[in-house]
């Protein structure tokens, strides 16, 4: 809609990348997800095939509890995907910085964003 009013601007979007720290926290809680799925429904025939008795022991004490421990695993997903959403929302024009919602914590209305491109 903004194009109607400034034909010549271009339009980019990009990825703004987490922080290193949240990135790793975010992918180690991937892990543990897939990893925690993996024990619950095979670990006590996985620890048992390979001799493992405090895998097939675990394995079995959450089996008693499979919707709580599912939860528990979503629940540490959902927190890593929340992790590496910044919610960034960046507008330039002519390189300056005119709209930021990771400093003002809101986006921009159409008519405040209009107005402020037309200062430029």
């Amino acid at each position: 809609m903004l194009l109607q009013y400034f034909p010549d601007a271009q339009v980019l979007g990009a990825i703004y990348p987490p922080t290193p720290l949240r990135a790793l926290i975010a992918q180690t809680l991937s892990i543990l997800f897939l990893v925690g799925l993996i024990i619950l429904f095979a670990g006590e025939y996985i620890g048992q095939a390979l001799a493992i008795p405090f895998l097939t022991n675990f394995s079995r004490k959450i089996g008693q509890n499979k919707i709580a421990a599912f939860m528990f695993l979503y629940m540490g997903n959902i927190i890593g995907a929340q992790l590496v959403a910044t919610g960034a929302f960046e507008v330039y024009a002519n390189n300056e910085l005119i709209w930021s919602k990771l400093e003002t914590g809101t986006l921009p209305t159409h008519n405040l964003l209009r107005q402020k491109i037309a200062m430029y």
